[in-house]
Parts: structure tokens; C-alpha cells; sequence
């Protein structure tokens, strides 16, 4: 999306590679990934702002594939600049770059956020869209199976697989069920196992629904 916008793009694999090309160059925006091998988003723009390097006091925004209240604070006070969301919509990236006015979000949760499901549909193209979408779904009900299985699962394990499959949920736009499975996440993160439990009760209809939803309304071409 930054090339085909003419932006151009330097991509670090791992944390200490990002901080090492930060030292030795000055970038405009570094786009933070915050999980990352080596050393993750948080070390890494540690290491930027400590440091003498190039791109000290660039800006740094935190790409995340989902993000609490409290964990955004906590980004800016690492010394980021703000919090992007992954999946990435061509809309928010540009506010960030400052190419276009920021809207106003919405506290409305719905069933499916429809414009970013159309805008995924647009970048993956629609040969791979219903081959991700299929995959996606089986994914989603796997893990589904897998938390109803066994009540002895560790919280660590339900807040990791949570997480994963919140961040695709994202890329199809399914709000609702990504909201829910970030609820998980967090609770069980925060070892609160009754909402962990309240919450996965009710996920199995949450997805039914946004699935069905997905099926009947399709992106445009």
C-alpha cells in the first residue's frame, strides 16, 4: 500500500535489524510491528529513543493486531507516536501519513465493519478472497472446537490462540468476533477465568452469525 502510494519502503525482519537501520538512517515514519523476533516493538523503539542514531526522534507508529486501552498507553509511553491496527486499511494509513482527515470512530459494534471487508477484497483480489475466506473459517471453527474440548486449558494457550485468530478476524472485517476474541485474550491475560469462560460461551453464535453474514453480503466488484 506505502509503494502504491510512492512511498519508499525499507522492511527490517526482526527487531534488532530495525533498530540497527534506524541508527544508520533517517526515516520519516517507522511503522513498529510489536511482535517481533529478536527483539520485540517495545524493546526496539527503546533502543531507538535511547540511542544517538538517525532516526531517534522519528516518528514510530505501533502495528498490532489488536490493542487494550491500557496497552496503548503503555506504547506511548515506550515513546511511540501512536497505534495502527493489523490488518491495515489504506484509509488509516493514510491519516497517519497525513494524506487525508481522520474520522470519527464509531462505538457502535457491529457484525461486520463493511468497508474493510471490501477494501480486503479489493487487495487480495477476487480469485484468493473466497479461498482466504474458507481457510479463515475453518480456522475459526477449529479453534472454537478447541476451547469447548477441554476446560483445563492453560490461559497462556487460550490468550495466544485468541489473539491469532482475532487479528484475521480483523482482515475480513468481522467485528463483532474480533471483539469478542480480544475480550478472551485480555481476560485471560488478566487470569480473570470467569470472563474468560462467559465470554467463549457465547463466541460460538457471535461466529455463526458473522459467518452467515460474511456468505451474504459479498464485496462488490
Amino acid at each position: 500500500m506505502l509503494q502504491a502510494d510512492g512511498h519508499e519502503v525499507k522492511e527490517a525482519h526482526d527487531g534488532q535489524q530495525g533498530v540497527d537501520m534506524a541508527a544508520a538512517e533517517r526515516f520519516d515514519l517507522i511503522l513498529m510491528d510489536i511482535s517481533m523476533p529478536v527483539l520485540d516493538g517495545r524493546s526496539a523503539t527503546r533502543h531507538i529513543r535511547q540511542g544517538s542514531g538517525a532516526s531517534r526522534n522519528a516518528r514510530i507508529v505501533a502495528l498490532t493486531a489488536n490493542v487494550m486501552p491500557s496497552e496503548r498507553e503503555d506504547f506511548l509511553a515506550q515513546g511511540m507516536n501512536g497505534v495502527l491496527t493489523k490488518p491495515l486499511r489504506k484509509s488509516d494509513l493514510r491519516t497517519v501519513l497525513g494524506h487525508q482527515e481522520a474520522t470519527a470512530p464509531t462505538e457502535t459494534s457491529v457484525l461486520i465493519d463493511h468497508a474493510h471487508n471490501a477494501e480486503t477484497y479489493e487487495v487480495i483480489g477476487a480469485e484468493n478472497y473466497p479461498k482466504l475466506l474458507a481457510r479463515y473459517s475453518a480456522e475459526a471453527e477449529t479453534f472454537i472446537e478447541w476451547l469447548q474440548g477441554d476446560a483445563r486449558l492453560d490461559r497462556n494457550d487460550i490468550a495466544d490462540e485468541a489473539h491469532k485468530i482475532a487479528g484475521n478476524a480483523a482482515l475480513f472485517g468481522a467485528t463483532a468476533f474480533r471483539d469478542t476474541l480480544v475480550l478472551i485474550e485480555r481476560s485471560a491475560k488478566a487470569g480473570e477465568d470467569a470472563a474468560v469462560m462467559a465470554a467463549i460461551a457465547t463466541l460460538p453464535d457471535i461466529w455463526k452469525r458473522s459467518k452467515k453474514a460474511l456468505a451474504e453480503v459479498p464485496p462488490k466488484e
